[in-house]
């Protein structure tokens, strides 16, 4: 694409922001009034109490109950943040003379909870900002505003400060922490809706992450209930594409969601698994390892046709994860091996492989800043088993016929077992790196900016593969050879050609870029925004003017309690240097959510 070209497609891009901006000039006046009372639900123990069980078999009170002198011990330990003494301990922030202070806890990390208000009883706001420090007050009642999803779903609690006193708040609200992965356990960018059944709450859209770019989950404070996890595009009461989580008070919940790809985004599965590194292994480094698989010994015996066919069948899943953690810096390395084969006659040569891949990936961040944290990433991806070309097992002889990328003949095989290498193990090797920044540009209740922004690298490397091309033209200019093996070439033989390919195997590397905003328009919108940039650099070391975009706007509208619009407009272009690889396509789609149930 050259530069023409890129200011042809402005207009695609500028139809996509426009709707989005111009209902934002208009829709800012109409919230721009503080409401006329509090928003929210006011969570209390007696609250906690009301949707928490009894306990019919004990005479005491659950350990998870705010009723029980150890509850809150319990439900610190589910969190990825200190409990409540360390954080109010590790904040050195001054308590001004004459006043007191109010300190709200965290789950995860300050920067990827939602912030919180302090208000007066005269609907003033006195502070606001994110938890996981102390907010100094004078003396008197206050209430804090805090938790996800739109205005009117938001929590609020009342508090009393006193003169050179600290007030925490015991949280018995609920963290949740959703990572969209695919079946191989891969996390990457998915949506879903989320909404909580009990009482019938939409929180809106929510979103996986990139951790190549060394993005991280945000954090839902909730209250606590049972939420429903459903697919883009379903209703709130959908039947199919859905999955549910039950939240207790004062934990965190690990979830993770299960979507078949990145296009479709449909929900597979999904559950409470611990997926990170959750074992210590000294004080800052933490592992995790499941493993799993099957033997499977198969006889079929056809009596009428006096045979006997034999097959074993293997799968192993392998998920390891280590990680080392200890402010600013953060280091993650995994390995995913998922293998899956069928074996014939206990032979590697009659080998199937049915799900073969080997994955492993290790990211360091530095988050010296709360709003800065620049990262380095590397990544592996290959094939373990190697692939055979098979006769039939039914012909005692079988021919391969192999020929040069330039299809003349060099080799005709027919010594047992009958196969012939196709690709050797470890073939292809998949190679990338990368190099950048996170920054986190704005960070506020009603708009926020990450902009990461590095350096790509990614290699292929392939070698000895070759590919069954039956209906290639044999070149028969060596008129000798030709000559030796005709009856073999010309004739009715049981045979399969076999040609060389030869894989190109130039690197591609260049800057990359992506830009994720949230804008929050008072108690009725959202909108998200997203987009991605890849700048390739062709041979030579030049820049080939010809990026690829991603870009992404999404228009969630709350009409009334039970009724949403959703406006999605996407736009992608791609430029390989392979011409009939070219994508370049934008789509609009408006969708109407609606939902009642009687309860």
């Amino acid at each position: 694409m050259n530069k023409r070209f890129f200011l042809s497609r402005l207009p695609d891009l500028l139809f996509g922001v426009a709707p989005f901006y111009a209902f934002f000039f208009i829709a800012i006046p109409l919230s721009a009034a503080p409401p006329p009372d509090l928003p929210g639900e006011d969570i209390t123990n007696e609250y906690s109490r009301n949707i928490i069980p009894e306990d019919s078999v004990k005479a005491k009170a659950p350990d998870y109950s705010p009723e029980s002198p150890n509850w809150l011990d319990k439900a610190s330990k589910t969190w990825d943040a200190p409990d409540l003494a360390q954080q109010i301990a590790a904040d050195h922030n001054p308590v001004n003379l004459g006043k007191g202070a109010v300190y709200i806890p965290y789950f995860t990390k300050p920067s990827l909870e939602p912030e919180i208000e302090i208000i007066d009883k005269n609907g003033k706001v006195m502070a606001s900002g994110k938890p996981g420090k102390k907010y100094s007050l004078l003396p008197g009642t206050y209430y804090v505003l805090f938790g996800s999803g739109p205005h009117k779903t938001r929590m609020v609690r009342s508090f009393t400060i006193t003169e050179g006193t600290i007030t925490p708040i015991v949280p018995d609200w609920c963290g949740l922490v959703i990572d969209v992965v695919d079946r191989n356990n891969i996390p990457f960018p998915g949506e879903y809706e989320l909404a909580r059944i009990d009482h019938f709450e939409t929180y809106g859209r929510g979103y996986g992450r990139e951790p190549d770019l060394g993005e991280e989950l945000k954090t839902w404070i909730l209250k606590p209930g049972i939420y429903k996890i459903y697919g883009i595009g379903d209703s709130y009461n959908t039947l199919t594409n859905f999955v549910t989580v039950r939240l207790l008070p004062g934990e965190l919940t690990d979830f993770i969601l299960v979507q078949n790809n990145p296009e479709e985004m449909k929900i597979e599965g999904g559950g409470i698994v611990y997926a990170e590194a959750s074992k210590k292994l000294t004080k800052n480094w933490k592992y995790g390892f499941d493993v799993g698989g099957s033997i499977d010994f198969n006889a079929e015996n056809d009596k009428e046709n006096d045979t006997v066919i034999t097959s074993t069948s293997i799968t192993l899943l392998l998920n390891s994860r280590l990680n080392y953690k200890k402010d600013p810096v953060d280091w993650i390395s995994y390995i995913n091996l998922n293998e899956g084969v069928d074996f014939s006659k206990l032979m590697l040569s009659r080998l199937d492989s049915k799900t073969d891949e080997l994955r492993i990936f290790s990211i360091f961040v530095w988050r010296f800043l709360h709003w800065l944290g620049p990262y380095a990433r590397l990544e592996g991806n290959t094939e373990i088993f190697p692939e055979y070309a098979r006769g039939p097992e039914t012909v005692d002889k079988h021919y391969f016929l192999k020929l040069n990328p330039d299809s003349t003949l060099y080799e005709i095989d027919s010594l047992p077992p009958n196969s012939s290498l196709l690709q050797p193990a470890f073939s292809p090797l998949k190679l990338e790196a990368g190099a950048g920044a996170n920054f986190n540009a704005f960070d506020t209740r009603y708009f926020d900016l990450t902009v990461l922004t590095g350096f790509g690298f990614t290699q292929e490397l392939r070698w000895n593969e070759s590919e069954i091309a039956d209906t290639v033209a044999i070149d028969t200019t060596d008129t000798l050879f030709y000559q030796t093996y005709r009856d073999i070439i010309d004739n009715n033989k049981s045979r399969n050609i076999i040609r060389k390919v030869n894989y190109p195997t130039r690197p591609d590397y260049g800057p990359e870029a992506a830009l994720n905003s949230t804008l929050r328009l008072g108690r009725i919108a959202t909108i998200k925004s997203e987009l991605e940039v890849l700048i390739p650099i062709r041979t030579g070391g030049k820049f080939s003017f010809k990026p690829y975009l991603d870009f992404r706007n999404t228009l969630s509208w709350r009409l009334f309690r039970a009724i949403s619009l959703v406006y999605d407009y996407r736009y992608q272009l791609q430029q390989p240097a392979d011409n009939q690889a070219h994508v370049n396509e934008s789509r609009h789609q408006i969708l109407v959510q609606y939902s009642y149930s009687s309860r």
